[in-house]
């Protein structure tokens, strides 16, 4: 395959500080957001890579932007936290989860600490972490929070340090946090689920 960008179909509607996350082998998801840094939404939006379309799904339960998103298995796709308004004293500490047979939404156990602009990344077939974030106008946090699928439960795990608007991504049993407010915008930082360091 060539090392080049493709112009695709563009989104349903127009959005930003979404949650997103994929589904087996196909389906991408577009979760929330805002379309203008005022208003928050429901929408979930659904990308199919072979017919480079989208469909509308069914809404979040509640409005969110700046939350994060993960996927576990072959079916769930889990919305975490975020703001319900561009208010900071609305942020969530909510973990839905997304049944993409189902095509329906379910409340799980709260995330222990209430955050957004933070990283969501999921190790293995059971494991979803939220890393970090911010938890008020000018306060970050280094909350490394896991969840478990099979026990709807959250555990505190090892911590670095607090940062916000990064991305992460696992490969095997590590998860990394990339860039952010911190480590001058450009650090990488490893966990490793097996040592929990």
């Amino acid at each position: 395959m060539a090392d080049t960008w493709a112009t695709k179909t563009a989104m349903t509607a127009g959005k930003g500080y979404i949650g997103s996350a994929s589904i087996g082998s196909d389906k991408a998801y577009a979760v929330g957001g805002t379309p203008d840094d005022t208003n928050h939404l429901d929408t979930n939006y659904e990308y199919s890579q072979a017919g480079d379309s989208w469909l509308t799904k069914t809404a979040l339960p509640a409005t969110r932007a700046y939350l994060a998103c993960s996927t576990i298995g072959a079916d769930k796709l889990y919305a975490f936290c975020g703001l319900a308004t561009q208010v900071f004293s609305s942020k969530s500490t909510t973990t839905y989860e997304y049944s993409q047979i189902g095509n329906s939404w379910a409340t799980k156990t709260a995330n222990p600490m209430a955050r957004f602009e933070f990283l969501a990344a999921t190790i293995g077939n059971d494991k979803a972490y939220t890393h970090a974030g911010r938890v008020g106008t000018s306060t970050i946090t280094d909350a490394n929070s896991e969840y478990s699928q099979a026990g709807n439960s959250w555990t505190a795990k090892a911590v670095t340090i607090g940062s916000a608007y990064h991305n992460g991504y696992n490969i095997g049993n590590m998860l990394y946090a990339v860039a952010g407010l911190n480590d001058n915008r450009k650090g990488n930082r490893e966990y490793n689920q097996a040592s929990d360091v």
